[in-house]
């Protein structure tokens, strides 16, 4: 697990702040080949899994959360407050899941560098949080 602080990757005017999420991952030599965005309803948890093949770069913006992973069984927590630029890497075997803990919704930004499969999708259930 990578935590990337984007300040170093932020163009801000008055209009507010824009990313480039992607370069996070081509400048290392990864291809984009999925992007999604979802919600998490309040109280409510998004991934509790791993991916066997796939590594996700995941933005989670609009409210607080705690982002949580696995990493050598032990579990790892990090807050997400309004307004964090915070991008994460998740590599494949490493546990991780998303909770809303604001009393709005709030929203991931997700890349991968493999297509998504319906019938096949490298998700391995794993309870984290």
């Amino acid at each position: 697990m990578k935590v990337y602080n984007l300040k170093d990757k932020i163009h801000e005017d008055n209009r507010g702040w824009v990313a480039n999420l992607a370069e996070y991952a081509t400048e290392r030599g990864h291809k984009i080949e999925n992007i999604h965005i979802a919600s998490i309803k309040p109280g409510e948890v998004r991934g509790n899994h791993w991916h066997e093949k796939q590594r996700e770069w995941i933005l989670v913006f609009g409210g607080k959360g705690i982002f949580s992973w696995k990493e050598q069984s032990k579990t790892r927590k990090q807050k997400i407050e309004s307004g964090s630029q915070v991008l994460f890497e998740v590599e494949p075997g490493c546990p991780h899941a998303i909770k809303n803990v604001d009393d709005k919704d709030i929203y991931l930004c997700a890349f991968t560098d493999n297509k998504y499969n319906f019938q096949n999708p490298d998700s391995i259930l794993e309870k984290v949080i």
